[in-house]
């Protein structure tokens, strides 16, 4: 058989031995009796090994489905709050050019805060009245006036105002007065999005004694947060574990799980020493306990380490695995918005990598004497 007709016989579905022959269907079905497709492994196995844990997988998506709708809570002002964003479009010119019309409808009830953002190149020394009705009432339901040291300084700036429960469906109106007639009030806004963010807070009452209320809130969230970029970046890292659960369960990757669990083995066995789990203590009692920066914590440290080093005879190399899981823990906590742990995570991870460079230049310049002596 010629090269042409080995080629032909290849794509028509043929396999042929070594020696150019076609095999038996016999042999074919002896090689795959499960029907294996390529790679060798069958859908029915992929099937098996990746659902034969369903525990971990219903962990694993309720791990995600929580610390998602935990971000969700934790994005808002507050818990409880809701926002509605809005843009500049929403303004037009009152009476006189130093009056701001906004209308809007409103998205929820318990509406009780109108943020407006300003821009800080343009600030002006005028103060501010604030007022806003129920659109066809002739009286306005709330008036305030602001200094414009407060509504420059804070940004976007919340006028407050008593809340108002029945509001969802509802046009409003507001005002924003500049006691400066001749400034354009339009003029002083920031253009960047989202000028106006509506704020409803939902009392916990409301949210714990009504399935409709707890349901209009959560889908307020939801719709909220899905249109934005760092609501799909901080979702997709707490989806990542499930992800590499299932990926972690193909048979195609059995080499390198099995290389993987040596690995981490060999780490585990090789930290499970007293002096390092008193340097691990150590960093927890940091990072959850103690506020402030410590340098004495640090100096103990870097001191457990180098005895440990010694003593152990442990390596750079061990000392950038030990930095890798910090800077995962960094990332876990700062996606779960915690800043002190996230902070100190980030100081140990950096201490830890530079004594790891530190060691690994001593032991190049160990190895580049002892070759230079040998020749």
């Amino acid at each position: 058989m010629n090269f042409i007709e080995a080629l032909t016989s290849l794509s028509s579905g043929n396999r042929l031995s070594r020696f150019g022959a076609e095999i038996p269907p016999e042999r074919k079905m002896i090689e795959n009796p499960a029907g294996l497709h390529h790679g060798g492994i069958s859908r029915r196995r992929i099937k098996k090994t990746v659902f034969k844990k369903k525990h971990v997988l219903v962990f694993l998506l309720l791990c995600w489905l929580l610390t998602t709708f935990h971000y969700m809570i934790k994005s808002d002002i507050a818990p409880s709050v809701v926002s509605q964003n809005l843009d500049k479009n929403i303004f037009s010119v009152g009476k006189n050019k130093a009056i701001a019309v906004g209308e809007f409808k409103a998205s929820s009830d318990y509406l009780g805060i109108v943020m407006v953002r300003f821009d800080l190149s343009k600030a002006n020394e005028s103060s501010l009245i604030f007022r806003i009705k129920e659109q066809g009432n002739n009286r306005w339901d709330y008036e305030s006036e602001h200094k414009s040291a407060l509504y420059y300084n804070s940004q976007p700036y919340p006028f407050g105002f008593p809340v108002i429960n029945n509001s969802q469906g509802k046009l409003y109106l507001f005002e924003l007065e500049l006691l400066q007639n001749n400034v354009n009030v339009l003029d002083l806004l920031n253009p960047q999005k989202p000028v106006v963010v509506i704020k409803y807070d939902f009392p916990k009452s409301a949210l714990l004694g009504d399935k409709k209320a707890f349901l209009n809130f959560a889908l307020s969230k939801l719709k909220n947060n899905i249109g934005t970029l760092k609501f799909w970046r901080f979702s997709m890292l707490y989806l990542s574990p499930l992800l590499f659960y299932l990926l972690w369960q193909y048979s195609f990757f059995a080499e390198t799980k099995a290389a993987v669990k040596k690995m981490v083995a060999e780490q585990i066995k090789l930290f499970n020493k007293p002096l390092l789990k008193m340097l691990i203590l150590l960093i927890i009692i940091d990072a959850f306990l103690i506020k402030d920066r410590s340098d004495i914590l640090l100096l103990i440290g870097i001191l457990l380490w180098t005895i440990s080093s010694l003593k152990y005879k442990m390596k750079g190399e061990h000392l950038f695995t030990l930095s890798g899981l910090l800077v995962l823990l960094c990332l876990i906590f700062i996606a779960l918005q915690v800043e002190q742990p996230a902070e100190k995570a980030a100081v140990w991870c950096y201490v830890f990598l530079v004594v790891a460079v530190f060691q690994s230049f001593v032991k190049f310049q160990n190895l580049r004497l002892k070759n230079h002596i040998k020749l």
